[in-house]
Formats: structure tokens, sequence, C-alpha cells
């Protein structure tokens, strides 16, 4: 399952730094760069680079950082149990990987990625696309699956057609523990109706799961005891509650930003971009707000990239609920950066009336 969660965080996200933990004090520079570690021996940071080879037995992971062996300035070490963060990709060689998606610009977003990764790690790649009308009315393609057979299923649904999706697959008797969807076909309303059927059914997550946070708490205490809430009582700490919950997070810390970075207390449209495109926020500040470990920092975002490509963790429905089965799961960045840039530029050499971007860029987070 490791080795299909990764592979599915590499199309879903882009990063490709390892880091080791946040440094404790300030007196050195978060972030050191493999070249400069020799320089910080005995001090704690977090060193980062280019993963350039990577070598793995049974009790250990070595990452040459930045250059090859002999030359690398940076090699990480991970012992033990942690070695199962790094799976062997060429296990995929031979195996029948199927992809359901929403056809649309959404759920054909991935196939180039995809396509590529068949090439390169030497699994056959089954497509099913899912058309709009259709959501709801699956049987004919899950015959098809049936019929292929394939060794794992990948999902990039959305609204109607997951729960579909799910139920189906439980109809052929689909292994549910082989069936991983993204983000947005993880919520309780996806596997619900089919339960106990669908038990075994992964998702990636991108927020915390469950009501047992003190910001969740005050939510309860203060809003939906009071019966103020706009949402069924239950609904509180299911995944797309929750999801709501990170949501406005992110866009109070964006308008908290925008006030540091202008000065102003009252901001407009202009300012709160600019707040977007700088925002930070760090695993103290959610912890300060009272949502320790609920999701993954967002640094590096700017005007060049509004996506951050942060982690996201595999959860499993167990027949009731969701629960977390993994630590976060960070892909990497030099797989799918360079498809993303090469896309990017054609689709702009296409429309000659694409606007050029005026406003000047604030430094990244």
């Amino acid at each position: 399952m490791k080795t299909i969660a990764v592979l599915l965080g590499f199309f879903a996200l882009a990063c490709g730094i390892v880091s080791g933990q946040e440094p404790k004090t300030n007196s050195i520079p978060p972030k050191i760069p493999a070249s400069e570690a020799k320089e910080h021996v005995n001090s704690e940071g977090t060193v980062s680079g280019k993963v350039i080879e990577l070598y793995k037995t049974e009790k250990l992971v070595r990452l040459n950082l930045d250059k090859a062996f002999p030359n690398q300035p940076f090699t990480v070490v991970i012992f033990g149990t942690k070695t199962n963060l790094f799976p062997d990709l060429d296990k995929l060689k031979g195996k029948t990987i199927g992809y359901i998606f929403f056809d649309g610009g959404y759920g054909r977003e991935p196939l180039p990625l995809l396509e590529q990764f068949a090439k390169d790690y030497g699994f056959d790649l089954k497509l099913y696309p899912v058309p709009p009308a259709e959501m709801q009315n699956q049987s004919g393609l899950w015959l098809g699956v049936r019929r292929d057979k394939p060794d794992w299923m990948i999902m990039w649904g959305w609204g109607a057609m997951n729960p579909t999706a799910v139920k189906e697959a439980t109809k052929i008797n689909f292994p549910m523990d082989k069936f991983v969807g993204i983000w947005w076909s993880g919520s309780e309303d996806d596997t619900r109706p089919s339960s106990p059927e669908s038990k075994g059914y992964l998702s990636l997550n991108l927020n915390g799961i469950g009501a047992n946070y003190p910001a969740i708490q005050d939510i309860k205490k203060h809003i939906v005891d009071k019966g103020k809430g706009q949402t069924n009582a239950d609904r509180l700490g299911e995944n797309y509650y929750n999801r709501g919950v990170l949501n406005s997070v992110i866009v109070a810390e964006a308008i908290r930003n925008a006030q540091k970075i202008t000065g102003k207390k009252v901001v407009n449209g202009e300012d709160v971009r600019r707040g977007f495109e700088t925002l930070k926020i760090s695993a103290e500040r959610f912890k300060e707000l009272g949502l320790e470990n609920f999701a993954a920092p967002i640094t590096n975002v700017s005007c060049q990239d509004h996506n951050g490509h942060h982690a996201a963790f595999m959860q499993q429905w167990d027949g009731t609920k969701w629960v977390k089965i993994s630590d976060w799961i960070t892909p990497m960045k030099d797989k799918v950066r360079p498809m993303l840039e090469a896309a990017s530029k054609d689709y702009v050499s296409k429309d000659t009336a694409w606007p050029k971007r005026s406003e000047p860029c604030d430094k990244s987070s």
C-alpha cells in the first residue's frame, strides 16, 4: 500500500525537499543548504537539498543530496522502521493499475504523469473515464474493471461519482484495500452508504480527522452546542467539516498576513492577494491555533507558485469512520514540476492573448 500511496502522492503533489526536524532555536537559518551543512556541525537545523541518489537495504536508507557519491556534500542515513517511507517503485513492474477519473479537466490533469510513470516503472495503465452525466451509472465500467483485474485502482473522483464507484467496487468484490482515492474522494458520504462492505477503502487526506483538537472543541462549545451551526451536529469532526476548518484557517491567516505586510487594519482584495502569495503557517502556528498536527506546514508560497507543494497522509475506512494509517507523505517535486512547467508554457504559447502579470512580487514565504 505504501508504494501506491507514494505513487498517488507523486502526481497529486509536487515536492522534492528532504529535511530533518525544525530547529529548536533561531541561532541558525531555518533551512541549511546541503552544501553548507559542514559549517553547522553540532548545531540543530533543517538540512535541505535535492536527492540525487537513494540506496536502500532492509536495515537502512542512504540519500545523497545535491551530488552523486563520492562528491555529495551531505548524506542522510535513515535506520529502522522509517525505511518503509522509501518504497521500491520498481515493484510496480508488471502490475496493472486502473485509473478511474471524472472525465473533465480535473480528472484528466494526472494523465500525462501517469502515462510517463507507466513507462518509467513498467506497469500497465488502464483508464476508466466517467462522463459527468454518468457519475451515478457506473455498472458497465466496473464490469470492465472485473474483466481487466487491475492490481490497484486509483480514483480522481468528485461528488456523486465517489460513493457510486465505491459501491460498484464492492459489488464486483474488488479488494477495497487496493482502491485508493484522491483527497476529494474520501468523505464519510463516499463510504458510509456501502458500509460495511466498503471497509478497507483508502484515500489521501490534507487535514486532520475527528473532533479531538482544541479548536474543534471550541467550535463545538461556542457554535454547535449553542445551536448556531449551519450543519448537523453529528458532522463535527468529519473529514469535509474539518476541510472547511482548514480552508477557514488559510483564509484567516492570509488576511492576518496581509495586515502585517501593509500595516493596515482594514485590507482590500489586492492586499489579501499579497497575503496569500507570501503565506506561511508553521507547525508552531497550527499548534497556537489549537490544531497541532492538523495539517502540514504551509511554506514556500510565492507569486510564481501558489501551491507550496505540501504533504498528505493516507487514511482508511474501518467500516464506521476514517483512520489515519500513515505518516505525512511528501512526494518528489522533481518528477512533477518539469511536466507542469512544460504544460504551462505550451498552454500560454497557444494563447497569444494570455495576460502577463503586472503586479510586483513580494518575497516568498
